[in-house]
């Protein structure tokens, strides 16, 4: 197996480009000796002569020409893979997915995946519409990098940190009873029906209308996420924001 440093790469690159161990050591910062022992070294290693030495030139064998061109190709891969990580680490190119619920992904991200965009324009972005437990699902699953959903039971083992809090708010017209109250509470609630959301799928969402809130038992809400939709729905998938 051929151990070969970046180092000893470079150096015969530059002793090709130079032709003479005193001019190639100006290129690739080493003494002259230093440099004709890694040379020699290699040929140790590959077990063929690789170049011919005199006092005014030196002049590569057809083995010696074959590992020069070898020597160039791996040296560029290895710089194309070092400034590609500098790239990435500096956020001028890369990808990044987002599982976010649908009131999040259509409304916050947009303004806000614009604003990232302008600055990294190089990282494209990623979006599931996803429902809470679905987000966290897709990141368990290493299909998305961070979810941005609800605060649950869901997201045990998993880094999580608060953005913001969100209210829920009565929507009902104002002829209604509640409709000439500035603040409700929950108990306000009871003895007035209302909709709600079921089920996990919100590519085609399900309502209940329900006779009461207070009726939103522990018991009740079991049934309701135990609901499920047809096989024949299927979730919304992603899509790429370039």
């Amino acid at each position: 197996m051929l151990d070969v440093s970046t180092r000893t790469l470079r150096a015969l690159i530059a002793l090709d480009e130079a032709r003479h161990f005193s001019l190639a050591t100006e290129h690739c910062s080493i003494t002259q000796s230093a440099l004709s022992q890694a040379i020699g070294k290699l040929e140790q290693q590959i077990g063929l002569r690789l170049v011919d030495r005199d006092r005014r030139r030196v002049n590569f064998t057809g083995e010696g020409e074959r590992m020069v061109a070898a020597a160039r190709r791996m040296v560029l891969e290895l710089d194309e893979i070092s400034h590609d990580l500098r790239e990435h680490a500096a956020l001028r190119k890369g990808r990044v997915v987002i599982a976010a619920q649908p009131s999040l992904a259509a409304h916050w991200l947009p303004p806000t995946i614009t604003q990232f965009k302008a600055l990294y324009p190089g990282v494209s972005v990623g979006l599931f519409d996803a429902a809470p437990d679905r987000a966290l699902e897709l990141v368990r699953q290493r299909l998305a990098d961070v979810a941005l959903t609800a605060k649950g039971p869901g997201m045990v083992g998993l880094q999580h940190r608060l953005l913001f809090h969100d209210r829920f708010v009565v929507v009902c017209p104002r002829s209604h009873p509640l409709g000439r109250r500035k603040a409700l509470t929950l108990k306000d609630l009871a003895g007035h029906p209302f909709i709600r959301l079921i089920g996990t799928n919100l590519s085609r969402p399900i309502y209940l209308v329900w006779p009461s809130a207070a009726q939103l038992n522990p018991a009740m809400q079991a049934f309701v996420d135990l609901l499920k939709y047809p096989p024949s729905l299927k979730p919304l998938g992603e899509s790429l924001i370039n």
